[in-house]
């Protein structure tokens, strides 16, 4: 009888200690499959966030490449414009240089048609004057 006590004994303890063992078990394998269903969740949000956050920079050089394409758009067209508007400039400096020149000529022409003036003018009267005194000569013969 004392064996079978002490049998008893560790035969309570043994599954005891085997049902400590499923318990600590069925507790280990329950954390684990809630850690790994955390680890799934929290995979799956720094995925939808790095998702997030790839869209929104590639929102932002979408953009910045959108601004880029119509600031080289504007470029080339204020280019062509002042190209053009150095063309008509320069086409008008030189018509206004031609137009100078045509009045500097009508100036020239004007100067020279008063010198004619005064000179054909002192010829008619030098020629009157001698008309005059040879008339005047004989006149008195």
């Amino acid at each position: 009888p004392a064996r079978s006590s002490s049998s008893c004994v560790e035969s309570a303890r043994d599954m005891s200690l085997k049902k400590l063992y499923e318990t600590h078990r069925a507790g280990q394998e329950q954390v684990k499959r809630e850690v790994d269903a955390l680890r799934k969740e929290t995979v799956a949000q720094v995925s939808a966030l790095a998702d997030a956050m790839t869209d929104s920079v590639n929102h932002g050089v979408v953009e910045v490449f959108e601004n880029q394409k119509q600031v080289e758009t504007s470029a080339r067209a204020l280019n062509e414009t002042a190209t053009a508007f150095r063309e008509r400039s320069s086409e008008w400096a030189t018509s206004l240089e031609a137009f100078d020149k045509e009045l500097r000529d009508i100036g020239d022409f004007e100067n020279w048609v008063k010198a004619m003036e005064h000179d054909l003018a002192t010829l008619a009267a030098a020629l009157e004057a001698k008309v005059n005194a040879k008339a005047a000569n004989a006149a008195e013969k």
